[in-house]
């Protein structure tokens, strides 16, 4: 499900460093290149995200020699 929020995430991102307006000289494309950037890094964290497994429950095993 989150694959959906990633992957346009990335295109808008790599859409906006691509990006080059002439009239906005090169603090206006620095500003949309850092923008772009921005996009992609949070397409990141949200793919990198671990899903935790709840499904099944943790079993402990305890055994009296083993000290540590």
């Amino acid at each position: 499900m989150r694959f959906f929020f990633v992957i346009p995430f990335i295109f808008i991102g790599a859409f906006l460093i691509g990006l080059t307006i002439n009239n906005f000289g090169d603090r206006g494309n620095f500003m949309i290149d850092t923008i772009g950037y921005g996009f992609i890094l949070v397409a990141i964290l949200i793919g990198r995200k671990k899903k935790e497994n709840n499904s099944l429950p943790k079993i402990v095993l305890t055994n009296k020699d083993d000290v540590r």
